[in-house]
Order: C-alpha cells, then sequence, then structure tokens
C-alpha cells in the first residue's frame, strides 16, 4: 500500500491551471496563476457550480440526496467561457444523461452556512469532526459501531503535521483516505465520494472507471469542493432545469445564464424552466 501510494505522489507532476482558466478573463485581467491561488480559498472565492441530472418527477431542493451531509461542487470560473453539458460534467467525474433533466446551479453562500471547503483527505477530517459531533459518537467505536461512528474517530485522530518531505504528509492523508473507502457506502452515502475521488482537491476527469497513478494525475484538471447540504435557498443558490431536447448536452452551459435566470419556488424547489441552452460555436 505504501509503495503504491508513493507512486502516486511521485506521478504528481502534470497539475497545473486548467484550460477553462487560461481563457478566462474578468474586470481584474487575473492571470491564471491568481485565478487557480485564490479558487483554493472558499473564503476568498465563493462562487460555487454544481450540475445534476435526475429524473423530470423529482424535486431538488437541496444540492445533493436530502439524506447526503455535503455535496460537491467546482469552481464556476473555471467554466466561463462556458463549455458544453457534456464537457462540463466529463470534467466534474460523469457522464451527462441525455434522457433526464439537467438540473444546473450555482451558488454564492454569504454565511458559513454552506461551510465551502476544498475537498482535500485534510479538509475532509475537518469536515467530518464538525458535521458528525452531535451524533454522541464515541472515541474510540464500541465493538459493531456505526460506520459513521469509525469515520468521525478517524478524523478525530487525523494529524496533519508539518513534515519533510513533503511526500510523507501526503502518504498520511491517502492513508486517512483510504481508511474511510474500507467504511463500505458509507462515506458515498454522506458526502458523495465515489471511487473516482482522490481527495488532492481537484476532480478527476471522465467516469469512474480503473486507472493508474499516471492518468488520474494527468486527469485531475479542476477544482472540487464540498459544501453541506443545506437548502438551495439556504446557501444563496440560484438553479435552471432544462428537459432534454436533441443536443441538449452538446450546448453550452454559462455560469451566468444560472445565475440571471435561476430561480427557486415559495418552498424552495428548482422550478426555473429553460426551454434551450446556447449554441455552441
Amino acid at each position: 500500500m505504501r509503495r503504491l501510494l508513493l507512486c502516486l505522489l511521485l506521478c504528481w507532476t502534470t497539475l497545473g491551471a486548467p484550460s477553462a482558466a487560461w481563457a478566462h478573463k474578468d474586470d481584474t485581467d487575473d492571470n491564471p496563476a491568481v485565478i487557480t491561488d485564490a479558487s483554493r480559498d472558499p473564503a476568498i472565492y465563493n462562487d460555487f457550480l454544481r450540475i445534476t441530472f435526475v429524473p423530470s418527477n423529482v424535486e431538488v431542493t437541496t444540492p445533493g440526496r436530502p439524506s447526503a451531509v455535503r455535496a460537491f461542487f467546482g469552481s464556476s470560473r473555471f467554466y466561463d467561457p462556458p463549455l458544453p453539458v457534456e464537457a462540463i460534467a466529463d470534467y466534474n467525474g460523469f457522464a451527462a444523461d441525455a434522457t433526464r433533466d439537467l438540473v444546473a446551479m450555482t451558488c454564492r453562500p454569504h454565511t458559513a452556512t454552506a461551510d465551502p471547503r476544498l475537498a482535500t483527505w485534510p479538509n475532509l477530517a475537518k469536515m467530518l469532526a464538525s458535521d458528525l459531533a452531535d451524533r454522541q459518537y464515541a472515541c474510540p467505536p464500541p465493538l459493531s459501531p456505526e460506520p459513521g461512528n469509525v469515520a468521525y474517530c478517524a478524523a478525530k485522530m487525523f494529524a496533519d503535521a508539518p513534515v519533510q518531505p513533503v511526500i510523507d504528509g501526503l502518504i498520511a492523508a491517502l492513508v486517512f483516505g483510504k481508511a474511510l473507502f474500507d467504511l463500505g457506502s458509507f462515506i458515498g452515502d454522506s458526502y458523495g465520494v465515489n471511487a473516482n475521488h482522490s481527495g488532492l482537491g481537484f476532480v478527476v476527469r471522465g467516469p469512474a472507471v480503473p486507472l493508474n497513478a499516471a492518468q488520474v494525475l494527468e486527469q485531475s484538471v479542476v477544482p472540487e469542493y464540498l459544501l453541506r447540504n443545506v437548502k438551495l435557498a439556504e446557501a444563496n443558490c440560484r438553479c435552471i432545469r432544462v428537459a432534454p431536447y436533441p443536443g441538449r448536452d452538446e450546448d453550452v452551459l454559462p455560469p451566468k445564464l444560472i445565475w440571471d435566470k435561476g430561480k427557486l419556488d415559495e418552498q424552495g424547489a428548482c422550478t426555473r424552466r429553460v426551454n434551450r441552452l446556447p449554441r455552441a460555436h
């Protein structure tokens, strides 16, 4: 295991600013290094994008499934200039579903309610410790404990200490992440962490299929975040729904369109219907 993790970390040489960031221009003409650096700190960067695909009869009032604790988001800025829906899905680690409604949301949380954090293993340890603190879990866990109890105690025990060489700190973080996967479905059901999640702060591009270390690192492109799975209104989210139509997933999805046209109903559900997205040029 240690040799495998060491190989994974030694191969991590290709990460850089995503191509979408290179093309982005804003009012201050920030360069890609500044854009990427700012995106690492949600206290500075506060504009998040999430897309998902759901049956037309499913109501969406929270970013993730109602039982989830947190949900994954990308950085809106990395998708401007806008990309096709299928490309956004691919950059976020899954495939577009042309048979279901597209639900797209942008969130600009102005309070600590959503608690956005970069999706790294050390940050997930902090999230587990705080999110599960009110569940009266005991440490060490009792015999035959709930998986959540084991995860909570592992998070409380995790120490992210400064070390040299830095690879030793990264190995410790990856070992912690592997322990969470060993708990079965808990980390996926509660936090959306699936087998394609690296915990390095970048989403691994493409559907969850077996990858070698070089592929994982080469396909780690866009920063990803975990936000609390609170009501959309509580996270200051705006949302649109786009029903299937021929060629929908080849059309582009501008984050500005979601924010400008997005709307929630009186019950806080995503109801604003958009008939068609802009065509790709």
